[in-house]
């Protein structure tokens, strides 16, 4: 994966749906609306460094 080839194995991600570039600016904000849960919870995890 991406994430080991970075450098990061532990690193965790939020997924959001593809594609992005096709997408008005309202449509984006709304895919980053939805993946606010998903990265609070990753935040918010035992262990996590910013």
């Amino acid at each position: 994966m991406q994430k080991e080839a970075l450098g990061m194995p532990d690193l965790e991600a939020a997924v959001i749906d593809h594609p992005l570039s096709t997408l008005s600016e309202s449509e984006i904000r709304e895919r980053a609306r939805k993946a606010v849960p998903q990265c609070a919870a990753i935040w918010r995890r035992p262990g996590h460094r910013a």
